[in-house]
């Protein structure tokens, strides 16, 4: 009985210290943490401070990837810690003026001096770094631009208090990265084309891509074999050639037809001809829900290709018309 008494007055006082901290360092629980920064977020109506995890920083070709609606796992990445609104933002950040009182004082409450706040622009990080009652290190790079349009794209849900909605030009610029993306398959996608269809089309078909990547390395885990028991040198085959191979050889039972062009004449023949020396050399049930990932993400792929290829186009003469409204 004592013990439990003890056990109960020690939890307690964990509990009466942690909120004594929590009084006196809102952020006292990830402070001094390397896997977070802060980020100051700028919003039409004002300005929200995050902790953000760097962890999902680490590869920025695919921070993009995580923004994406039905995809998103911003949840994950950002955490909202405070929005204000300033009825006149510009004052709130100047040049000439630096920080206003309200400003800094949301940004003392949760900063602290030597720590590294992430920033929309360049004049923001000379400003913030100018003012000395902070003592913060700035970080605006293409990093951090990634992760600024990541969070313009989804801005009603990362920051649910504000009801404005960016203009195209608020939501410039574009992700390099998914720029890059959409050029690695020829798609000449202007930033102002831009729109929710495309980037979730993309995401699509990156998340198509990636599926194959991951399966890549494990289904040439099988080349040996292949070359020791069918003299088939497959170290150059497709992910999807590999497994339809594999497959046959696991399950010749199964009337499997690949296209025409995927195998010669001699490769067929000494894949199903040798069949049945391959058992107990591979996995019969991965091989097959390996198969059937593939089978499904390529043909989604053709597909998604298609509808981008529709929405690039409808893309560019909405531009196009806007253009010419401009212009006459």
């Amino acid at each position: 009985m004592g013990r439990q008494k003890d056990r109960e007055r020690r939890k307690a006082a964990a509990i009466a210290a942690a909120d004594a901290a929590r009084a006196l360092d809102p952020a006292w629980c990830i402070r001094g943490d390397p896997a977070y920064m802060w980020l100051l977020f700028e919003t039409p109506s004002g300005f929200a401070v995050f902790s953000v995890s760097v962890y999902y920083l680490r590869q920025p070709e695919l921070i993009w990837t995580n923004f994406v609606k039905d995809f998103m796992v911003a949840n994950r990445i950002l955490f909202i810690k405070q929005y204000e609104e300033f009825e006149d933002k510009s004052a709130a950040i100047n040049s000439t003026t630096g920080l206003d009182k309200r400003l800094r004082d949301m940004l003392k409450k949760w900063t602290r001096p030597r720590e590294k706040l992430a920033v929309g622009s360049l004049q923001h990080q000379e400003i913030i770094e100018a003012d000395k009652e902070l003592g913060l290190t700035c970080a605006y790079d293409d990093v951090v631009a990634e992760l600024i349009w990541g969070m313009k794209n989804l801005m009603r849900t990362v920051v649910p208090q504000e009801k404005k909605v960016l203009t195209k030009e608020e939501r410039l610029p574009m992700s390099k990265a998914l720029e890059s993306f959409l050029h690695r398959y020829n798609f000449d996608v202007k930033p102002e084309m831009v729109n929710d269809d495309i980037v979730e089309t993309a995401c699509f078909l990156y998340d198509c891509d990636h599926v194959v990547e991951k399966h890549s390395k494990s289904l040439h885990d099988a080349d040996g074999h292949l070359m020791a028991v069918s003299g088939l040198n497959s170290s150059e085959w497709s992910a999807m050639k590999l497994a339809t191979a594999l497959k046959m050889i696991c399950y010749p039972q199964e009337r499997i037809r690949p296209p025409p062009e995927m195998f010669s004449k001699d490769e067929l023949t000494k894949i199903r001809g040798d069949a049945e020396q391959y058992v107990n050399k591979l996995h019969r049930f991965g091989v097959s829900k390996i198969y059937k990932d593939l089978d499904y993400a390529i043909k989604c792929k053709e597909l998604k290709l298609s509808q981008m290829s529709s929405l690039v186009q409808e893309a560019k003469k909405a531009m196009e018309s806007t253009d010419e409204a401009q212009s006459s």
